[in-house]
């Protein structure tokens, strides 16, 4: 992927609540990081936490457009991730950490990890919800 001269500007990005879509936003996520020389470790927690945000948009948001917006803004010293869904919302403050022991108990669900994933896999997250949807800022500086 050829490198951008100029750095100031926005990717937009609309999917579809369908199977699988999420791994064409996280590709791009992915290629873009590439392309302003993020370090490959850095370019694959872009990729996970992107796709973990676009899964839990498709699980829980329940938009009545089946859509998830997506915005890339490049910085030249981080990559900002904006995820928008119009759905029911939700309490931010009614996530609680996993608790990693009991996840690992046999016949104990292992799902639940989306959001503290994202957290630990970006430099900053943000949640701001009500019941006209969802947005979720994803932040990764430069090493």
């Amino acid at each position: 992927m050829a490198k951008p001269t100029d750095q100031s500007y926005t990717l937009e990005l609309v999917i579809p609540i369908q199977q699988n879509m999420e791994l064409n936003a996280s590709k791009l996520a992915e290629n873009l990081a590439q392309s302003m020389d993020f370090t490959p470790e850095q370019c694959a927690e872009i990729s996970m936490a992107l796709l973990e945000g676009c899964i839990n948009a498709f699980e829980h948001a329940q938009s009545p457009e089946g859509k998830v917006f997506i915005k890339f803004i490049p910085e030249p010293d981080q990559l900002k991730i904006i995820l928008h869904d119009n759905g029911i919302g939700f309490d931010p403050k009614s996530i609680t950490k996993p608790d990693i022991s009991g996840k690992l108990k046999p016949g104990t669900s292992k799902r639940g990890w989306g959001i503290h994933l994202m957290e630990k896999l970006m430099d900053k997250m943000e949640i701001d919800s009500d019941a006209t949807g969802t947005t979720i800022t994803l932040i990764k500086k430069k090493k």
